[in-house]
């Protein structure tokens, strides 16, 4: 169970995910029940339990299954460590689909370890497994302050089965963009420079192939036409958005997040475009592996399918958020 701790919030829409995991408005039963056994062991701290209660909801998985033996494979730590990863991705998932911030205070003494809490009836103590960073949105209003509609649950319910067919497994370039993504989340907004970099590279890792003839960028021609083919429906990323993305990528690259003038660089409507644009081809990738998967492997480029194409047109087109302040 993952607690959404933004209290006060009233555009999260209660929903089912296929996969079983929940999410309610309010503090439905069964995490009532894991809530009051992990409070009787006294396993979290006051200030933990306190903040429990003022959750604006709950998104959680339930289990069945009858554990066996804690020196087998399917014991109550391994049942509990998958459903936990379970929450953990769908939590993911939600951001890559264009969720908001929605779960920590921003000056909670909480919001450094974000992350599921387990609790087992059959091991009869409260198990919490380990913190995740917090997931931070794109640094701008519009974007962090993004509803948990029912459109972007549906969004990620659908990559998650998609992540189900493919055994919770990606080719090695997703593999490695979706971490670099992940990774840049753990940032704040305001670190502008490091996000940015990070960004850069995951989409360099997506869209260029390491033994590509020729050395090319993100603002070559031949890439910039492969953004534009997975990425449809999403605006703003015609004219000089590659030049704009190509200055920044010396500032935040080569000049450790300062401009010529010596000023360091700030949220501008390129970086957040940026990171939508990197939502985007992610989602593609996941939604896409069995097409990529042996044209990457040959370090070729795939001929998308105009299905796959259509759907994530339909889905950027009603995910996007353009930026509203970006300084």
């Amino acid at each position: 169970m993952l607690p959404l701790l933004n209290a006060g919030r009233t555009d999260i829409d209660n929903y089912d995910f296929h996969c079983g995991a929940k999410i309610r408005i309010g503090v439905p039963e069964p995490v009532e029940t894991g809530l009051n056994g992990i409070i009787e062991a006294n396993h979290v701290s006051q200030t933990e339990r306190w903040q429990f209660r003022l959750a604006r909801a709950w998104l959680w998985i339930e289990s069945n299954e009858i554990p066996g033996g804690l020196s087998g494979p399917r014991n109550e730590y391994a049942i509990c460590s998958e459903l936990a990863g379970t929450v953990w991705t769908l939590r993911w998932l939600i951001d890559l689909a264009g969720a908001g911030e929605n779960d920590f205070w921003r000056n909670g003494n909480i919001m450094h370890c974000a992350g599921p809490y387990a609790f087992s009836r059959d091991l009869q103590i409260p198990w919490s497994p380990p913190r995740r960073h917090f997931i931070y949105s794109p640094p701008s209003y519009t974007q962090r302050m993004a509803s948990w509609s029912e459109e972007r649950l549906n969004a990620a319910d659908r990559i998650q089965r998609s992540f189900e067919r493919d055994n919770g497994e990606t080719i090695p370039r997703l593999a490695l963009a979706n971490n670099l993504k992940s990774a840049l989340t753990t940032y704040p907004a305001r670190d502008v420079a490091i996000r940015f970099a990070m960004a850069v590279t995951a989409m360099e890792t997506l869209f260029i192939a390491p033994s590509e003839p020729g050395r090319s960028y993100l603002w070559s021609e031949k890439i910039q036409k492969r953004i534009r083919q997975v990425c449809p429906g999403v605006e703003g990323i015609g004219g000089d958005f590659f030049q704009q993305v190509r200055n920044m990528r010396n500032d935040a690259v080569h000049r450790g997040g300062w401009d010529k003038q010596g000023n360091p660089i700030k949220f501008i409507d390129v970086h957040a475009k940026f990171e939508e644009v990197l939502r985007a081809s992610l989602r593609w990738g996941l939604l896409s592996q069995a097409e990529i998967a042996d044209p990457f492997d040959k370090d070729e480029w795939p001929n998308p399918s105009q299905s796959t194409l259509d759907l994530c047109r339909s889905l950027n087109q009603s995910l996007f958020v353009q930026p509203a302040n970006a300084s």
